[in-house]
């Protein structure tokens, strides 16, 4: 069965924003918004199929209940299975979900799952996350993928020939200090495929230049194909941009 691209769409987002804390990458504090504060003693368990929280996980979780169970699923069999943790499995993808996608740091997560802050980020999920970049994050990988794209945006926009677009509409994370050099290729869907971080002072040409896809671009699109991009970037046989408002 096909996966919905809003799971794809979470699961890419959940990954990227993982590699970056990984990495260890400083995060900046945002203006925290209505967090709800739960007793140890509730269950955040007892939440998962209530509708009633469907706009809580929404807002902060940013997924609904239903692919925030899909997630669960996925993981879950990665997880290691330890009975003696006092906190179960599902408030722990919560509270690193909680955490990766907002800016509150541990205490914040903690005061708002009930947990200690030393147990609020479970590592084993962290690290579970960021091994699936390559599932969830990849290039297509045969030439019926890479023709399913490019029918795709044709649908869409009526372009022919374009195999993705390069810095297009970033999701909401937690930026990292270097967040000007944050940039990634896209599928007709939205869904990324490729990103690079680097250094905040690079311009978009040469981030493009030094990334692997940037590097490997001539070989890995089909021939006489080409990504779509804005006008900082170069125009070349495998990318097309617009003319800049100067010109």
């Amino acid at each position: 069965m096909p996966t919905p691209p809003c799971f794809v769409a979470l699961a890419a987002k959940t990954v990227a924003t993982s590699v970056a804390f990984v990495r260890g990458i400083m995060l900046q504090s945002n203006v925290p918004v209505n967090v709800f504060t739960f007793e140890a003693a509730v269950a955040f368990e007892t939440m998962l199929d209530d509708q009633c929280y469907d706009a809580w996980f929404c807002r902060h979780l940013h997924c609904s209940q239903a692919t925030f169970q899909k997630l669960l699923s996925m993981l879950q069999v990665h997880y290691p299975t330890k009975p003696f943790k006092k906190y179960s499995f599902e408030r722990a993808l919560a509270c690193t979900l909680f955490h990766l996608g907002l800016s509150g740091g541990y205490r914040k997560t903690a005061q708002a799952f009930g947990v200690s802050k030393a147990w609020c980020i479970d590592n084993s999920i962290v690290r579970v996350l960021a091994a699936m970049r390559s599932t969830c994050i990849a290039l297509p990988q045969n030439s019926k993928a890479w023709e399913d794209v490019v029918e795709g945006f044709s649908q869409v926009r009526g372009f022919p020939f374009c195999c993705g677009a390069m810095d297009g509409t970033l999701i909401a994370i937690n930026r990292p200090r270097d967040f000007e050099g944050w940039y990634n290729r896209k599928d007709h869907k939205e869904r990324f495929i490729s990103f690079d971080i680097r250094h905040g002072s690079w311009s978009d040409t040469k981030i493009f230049q030094y990334s692997w896809f940037g590097r490997n671009i001539d070989t890995l699109l089909p021939r006489g194909h080409h990504v779509l991009a804005d006008s900082g970037y170069g125009v070349s046989p495998a990318s097309m941009t617009p003319y800049s408002e100067k010109d």
